[in-house]
């Protein structure tokens, strides 16, 4: 994926996540933006980044989906300062979350705002060491705080 070409926007982001800010990009253009650098904000937030391309949009089009976007975000309901740990059985370890958050602790990820529209995923390791044969279940525990 393309990379940030500057570190205040990643600075910004992760200070305001620790405030349990959310911040959401609603970019609507028909020139070059760098969506990789202020894409962030948006990522390490928790929010979301509604690129609009004015180039390949009719103006009504645009306006009405730009409308229905805004409205959506507003209109919505939100939970606030959500913390989220998933645990596993013996032999499985989380290897990694995918999402836009901010990773806490190795374990924990802290979301400033959830809402229905948000998803993440976890990829999910079985230990070399250790057999997964000597049961026949596997446990995984998701705690959303």
């Amino acid at each position: 994926l393309l990379q940030s070409s500057d570190q205040f926007y990643q600075n910004f982001a992760l200070e305001c996540s620790l405030s349990n800010v959310c911040i959401d990009l609603f970019i609507p253009t028909n020139v070059y933006v760098d969506v990789a650098t202020i894409g962030i904000l948006a990522q390490i937030t928790g929010g979301e980044l509604k690129y609009y391309d004015l180039n390949s949009l009719p103006t009504r089009v645009f306006s009405l989906n730009l409308w229905k976007d805004v409205c959506r975000n507003l209109a919505r309901r939100v939970g606030f300062e959500s913390m989220l740990r998933v645990r596993c059985s013996q032999g499985l370890r989380v290897m990694s979350y995918y999402g836009n958050f901010r990773e806490k602790l190795e374990d924990m990820m802290s979301i400033p705002i959830l809402d229905s529209d948000k998803s993440f995923g976890v990829q999910l390791e079985h230990s070399e060491n250790a057999s997964l044969t000597t049961s026949r279940n596997v446990y995984i525990q998701t705690a959303l705080l």
